[in-house]
């Protein structure tokens, strides 16, 4: 048996009946999580949000500041209301709100999906675990993909080299423990 309820006869696997039901249970819980942070993403306003933190001021459609992720003189950070998207032409960084929750006040995400809920009336309501039948408690969040900024010629240079290999570390050990 491969774990709980997963297991393989001489006809390939299969899945207790029971186990079925967590899963659709588990997609049923996906989706109305994944409903809420969605709604959580449209009421919540970057402009807002950013201004918690640093001053921008309007600047044709979009709004300027110095970035609170360097240190400058000249502002590079960028705030699009209409694309709800921040980014800066000095360093880099960009992202949506709760990226900029999560690099500003080092919150986890779900943290920020939390904060910005309690803050724009949204409900989310809390992962069920499997309480009580004896199993460790399953939480399930998702991690929203957030819009790609624009790519400039210095974050195309970062993420080239982020795609490079590193150096790999070498572990030793005895020959007994080496499988053959």
């Amino acid at each position: 048996q491969l774990g709980h309820g997963v297991g393989f006869t001489g006809h390939g696997p299969h899945v207790k009946v029971q186990d079925e039901v967590r899963v659709l249970d588990a997609i049923e819980q996906f989706n109305t999580l994944r409903a809420g942070i969605e709604e959580v993403r449209v009421r919540a306003n970057i402009v807002e949000v950013v201004l918690d933190t640093v001053l921008i001021k309007k600047s044709g459609k979009d709004y300027k500041g110095l970035c609170p992720f360097h240190t400058e003189k000249t502002p590079s950070f960028t705030v699009s209301a209409d694309k709800q998207i921040y980014y800066c032409f000095g360093c880099g960084a960009g992202g949506n709100v709760f990226k900029f929750l999560m690099e500003t006040q080092s919150l986890t995400f779900v943290e920020a999906v939390k904060k910005l809920a309690s803050r724009y009336g949204v409900s989310i309501p809390e992962a069920k675990g499997n309480k009580g039948s004896g199993e460790r408690e399953t939480v399930l969040w998702l991690e929203w993909p957030l819009p790609e900024a624009p790519k400039t010629d210095k974050t195309k240079k970062q993420a080239r080299k982020a795609e490079e290999p590193s150096a790999v570390e070498t572990v030793e050990r005895p020959a007994a423990e080496i499988p053959t």
